[in-house]
């Protein structure tokens, strides 16, 4: 069964909040409804709503008789956004029971051991990875939150891995969090998540635990 288009207005926010978050449209930039229009190829209408629902989530200021721009501190808000998610991800895992945690902990520890940076399937592993720890959330009202935070994040969501360095600071992550959930700690595996989570979704992370 083929798949229900998106509604145009949808489309358009998102395409536009992406585009906002990765700094295609930077800080100051002025976005008019004509110009939206012409690179989306669509009426004024859909963008008209995207640049609405934009302003009710700070990214987009509204002057009058000006029009649309970017909001100032949209970099900022990208940061505070991936902290929101990362802790999100943190506590869907602490919420773990314990048959739950032990089992997590074997898949990731199994997919982990392949991440290798030189494989071609690395950013597919890490995705599933990824994929794994949310799915694997009991929490119906975490979830739903994660996967919201997920749409006003920038795409795709995990950065590219571009060094060993950082492949190696991947894995050796993801073993410390399959040892904890086999421990059924989940205080630290929260916090290995959170740290885990805004390395991969950050553009600029850090290197250092």
């Amino acid at each position: 069964m083929p798949k229900a288009k998106q509604p145009l207005e949808n489309t358009v926010l998102s395409q536009l909040r992406a585009e906002i978050l990765d700094g295609t449209f930077k800080s100051g930039a002025h976005i008019g409804e004509v110009k939206l229009s012409a690179r989306y190829n669509v009426s004024r209408t859909p963008v008209r709503e995207a640049l609405s629902q934009l302003t009710a989530e700070g990214l987009v200021e509204m002057i009058p008789n000006r029009g649309a721009f970017v909001t100032e501190n949209s970099q900022t808000y990208t940061k505070d956004l991936t902290k929101v998610y990362a802790a999100l991800v943190g506590l869907s895992v602490h919420d773990l029971c314990a048959d739950k945690s032990k089992s997590l902990a074997l898949t990731l520890k199994e997919k982990a051991k392949n991440l290798n940076f030189l494989d071609k399937n690395f950013a597919k592993i890490q995705q599933e990875l990824h994929k794994d720890i949310i799915q694997t959330a009991e929490n119906a009202g975490l979830k739903t939150l994660v996967r919201q935070m997920e749409g006003r994040l920038s795409t795709p969501l995990l950065k590219p891995i571009k060094t060993p360095e950082d492949a190696h600071y991947i894995s050796q992550h993801y073993a410390y969090l399959s040892a904890a959930l086999g421990r059924h700690k989940l205080d630290t595996a929260e916090k290995t998540v959170r740290t885990l989570v805004a390395f991969q979704v950050a553009a600029n992370p850090p290197h250092t635990p």
